[in-house]
């Protein structure tokens, strides 16, 4: 379980951290028309976070039986 919350923390990191750096460069990205790279980049870590806490939640939910 200490895994699970340990991986879980870090995909939420990387999401934060991907949603900070895009709005550090926002103006950036609209310069280039860069912004479908950036939603698929936002998508990934999303997804990774979003598998990650659906992991941790259905072992606490066994732990909870």
């Amino acid at each position: 379980m200490f895994s699970l919350t340990r991986g879980n923390q870090a995909a939420l990191g990387k999401m934060s951290d991907r949603v900070q750096a895009s709005l550090a460069g926002v103006r950036v990205v609209k310069c280039f028309a860069l912004e479908d790279v950036e939603m698929a980049s936002f998508e990934s870590v999303n997804r990774d976070y979003l598998d990650k806490s659906l992991a941790l939640a259905r072992l606490r939910a066994r732990w909870a039986r």
